[in-house]
C-alpha cells in the first residue's frame, strides 16, 4: 500500500526526480546534489553488477 505521507509530499512538490546510475559510487553525490537544488523526492535506479550495493547491503 502506498504511504499516505509520501503521496501527499509528491502531490505538494509535483516533481519526482527519476535517476538511473551506472555506478553505485555516484548514488550519494547525485542525491545530495538534487537535494541541494531543492528536489527531495528521488527515485534512484541502479544499473550496477554489484549485487551487494544494488540490494542495499554494503
Amino acid at each position: 500500500m502506498f504511504d499516505e505521507r509520501l503521496k501527499k509530499k509528491i502531490e505538494k512538490r509535483k516533481i519526482v526526480a527519476v535517476i538511473v546510475i551506472e555506478s553505485a559510487e555516484n548514488a550519494v553525490p547525485t542525491a545530495k546534489a538534487l537535494m541541494d537544488g531543492g528536489i527531495d523526492i528521488i527515485e534512484l535506479a541502479f544499473r550496477t553488477p554489484d549485487r551487494k550495493i544494488s540490494r542495499g547491503r554494503r
